[in-house]
């Protein structure tokens, strides 16, 4: 079965409903929501009546009874079963699916949805079965997996442009290198940034201002901050961190890894090596801008210095699982290290 697009399906919620859909994918946020939006249309406003729900493996016999009944004041009635992996169903338990699936039921919408079930259309062999006996009754198969950043950057200046604000296509790359690139996430910050803006234009400034950073940007621009001689910038980066409630421990091991990019980026130019080059060396698959972005923030450190900085992330790392010093002071005093090293000035 050839799934059908996030297009058609929106247009089939709009028109008239297929009496199958198997919903699967990596985007999470989208099934959930077309999900929502199938359970409405089938079974009404008011699913007191024409709704049926039911999680992991089901009883057979209780689905069949709850899909072969009548809906009551609303044309369709809707039947959800969410999270069964088909892929460990037994031969005996998937022929009575398959006569389900394949019975007449023309008041009823069988919805399966594959929340935390990983399907894998090519190789899923049971999944397969359920496919082609959907499709032979005329339902759907819909991937929905997580968007490109061009397609979030889509979304996100076309969703702007709905609240009555303006995004440019650079700052929604800004917004989503700054923020995630997961589409929930995305669409809640746009909520704030929308509200917040006054004149109805988003600017890099607002995003800063308004925006929950992702942790993993914030340790990199913390630690740009401490390579570059930003102590007050670093400590205000430490504040949002803890604001943020995230662990010391998760900090000071994030704090790492910008450091080590940072060394063996510098190896690499050691060496007569761009940064990238070595990326694959050292399993950088699809992320060798970070070894490129390392390069440049160790421009003015020499190997020795960062050495001698992964020596205090070390130290500080036995500091804050064995000894008594609170874990902000053992931070704080950390970052001044680092900033000190950065400086010139040995520990």
């Amino acid at each position: 079965m050839k799934p059908i697009t996030e297009s058609e399906l929106k247009k089939q919620i709009k028109d008239t409903l297929a009496p199958v859909y198997l919903l699967y994918g990596t985007e999470t946020y989208l099934k959930q929501h077309y999900v929502n939006q199938l359970v409405k249309k089938a079974a009404g406003e008011d699913k007191s009546f024409n709704f049926n729900r039911f999680d992991g493996a089901p009883d057979m016999q209780a689905l069949y009874d709850a899909a072969s009944q009548f809906p009551l004041l609303h044309p369709t009635k809707c039947v959800l079963i969410c999270d069964y992996d088909v892929e460990k169903a037994s031969a005996s338990e998937l022929d009575k699916l398959l006569e389900i699936v394949a019975e007449p039921f023309d008041t009823t919408v069988l919805i399966f949805w594959f929340d935390t079930v990983e399907i894998n259309p090519k190789k899923a062999a049971k999944f397969k079965k359920l496919a082609a006996a959907a499709e032979k009754r005329g339902g759907c198969a819909v991937e929905l997996n997580r968007k490109t950043a061009s397609e979030l950057q889509r979304m996100l200046c076309s969703g702007a442009a709905r609240r009555g604000c303006r995004m440019e296509p650079t700052t929604a790359r800004y917004l989503i290198e700054t923020c995630s690139d997961d589409l929930q996430t995305l669409l809640a910050e746009l909520e704030k940034l929308c509200a917040y803006s006054q004149d109805g234009a988003i600017t890099r400034e607002i995003i800063d201002k308004v925006a929950v950073r992702r942790v993993d940007v914030s340790i990199y621009n913390l630690a740009k901050a401490l390579t570059g001689g930003r102590m007050e910038e670093a400590m205000g980066i430490l504040d949002d961190l803890f604001f943020q409630r995230v662990e010391p421990v998760v900090i000071l091991s994030s704090l790492s890894a910008p450091y080590v990019d940072m060394l063996r980026a510098k190896a690499a130019l050691a060496a007569g090596k761009k940064p990238e080059e070595i990326a694959a060396d050292f399993g950088y698959y699809g992320t060798a801008f970070r070894l490129k972005n390392a390069g440049y923030t160790a421009r003015h450190m020499s190997g020795g210095q960062l050495r001698e900085s992964l020596e205090v992330l070390l130290e500080a790392d036995g500091m804050l699982k064995g000894s008594k010093t609170p874990p902000r002071v053992a931070l704080e005093q950390t970052l001044i290290r680092l900033y000190m090293i950065a400086k010139g000035a040995s520990r």
